[in-house]
Formats: structure tokens, sequence, C-alpha cells
């Protein structure tokens, strides 16, 4: 739901919170992840990514699509280092981007999750269900980690 958030740090804090949490009855689960993904802590990560970045021409988008930083229709900002690097640094805006894209087609939106996780899915599904839009939906292509310990491909 928009009022889902995470929150990064070192294990002693991270640990410290979710005892804290747990003691005020509020829901949090310990995410189970390799890197803290778009938090301060990737701070020197994406330095050294726009700086790479900064050596490729990005040509300006022929079609349109979403930014996961502000949650709204990418613009010829996504051509720069920058945004690139501030995409592995700042929050991600899922629940807003789901809305601008539901709200330009009147809620008749099919979302295709690419990839081997559901996290697309299962903020459609919230969306969906917060709002009752029955004509939204959302698809898995491809199994979870967890969902995928045999592979029909093998």
């Amino acid at each position: 739901s928009a009022e889902d958030l995470v929150v990064s740090g070192n294990h002693k804090e991270i640990e410290s919170l979710k005892t804290e949490l747990d003691y005020k009855g509020i829901a949090a689960v310990n995410l189970k992840t390799s890197h803290a993904y778009h938090s301060v802590m990737m701070e020197k990560a994406a330095d050294e990514f726009r700086d790479l970045f900064n050596t490729i021409k990005i040509n300006k988008p022929t079609g349109k699509f979403i930014s996961n930083l502000t949650g709204e229709f990418a613009n010829e900002e996504v051509t720069t280092a920058r945004y690139w690097s501030n995409q592995l640094r700042n929050t991600v805006q899922f629940f807003k981007g789901i809305t601008t894209i539901s709200d330009k087609y009147n809620h008749q939106v099919n979302f295709i999750e690419v990839g081997v996780g559901k996290s697309l899915c299962s903020f459609v599904r919230n969306y969906k269900n917060g709002n009752n839009y029955k004509s939204i939906q959302a698809i898995q292509l491809f199994p979870s980690a967890k969902e995928s310990t045999d592979s029909e491909f093998d």
C-alpha cells in the first residue's frame, strides 16, 4: 500500500527497530537482500556507477515508461548519468507509478512482471484491492526464487 516502506541500516540498527516496532504492535518484516538498494548505503556504488555512465551516450526515450524516481512518466532526465545513479540510491516510487499509469488509462491496465520476483505484482495487487479496481491486472511471468525449486526447462 502507499503506507508501506522499507528502511535500511546495519544489522544491529535494523534489529533494534524491529524490536521497537514489534513492541508497538506495528507489523514489520525483515527483507532478505544482498545490498541496501535504493538507500544511502548505496552512495559509493551510485557515485562509481555515475562516473562510468558519464562515458555513455544515452538517447532520448522513444516510448513512454514510468520513472521509479518520480512515479511519473519519464522525460529527458533519463538520458543523464545522474538519473541512473539516483535510481540506485533513492526511494522507488512504485505505488505512485502504478497510480500515474492507472489514472492515465482509466484503470484499464495490465501489468506484466518480467523477472524472477513478484514485487510489482504484490504492489499492483495491494493497489487494486485498496482502490477496488477490478480492471487492473498483474501477471507474473516467472516464479520467484522460492517458487522455482524444480524448473520444467532443465
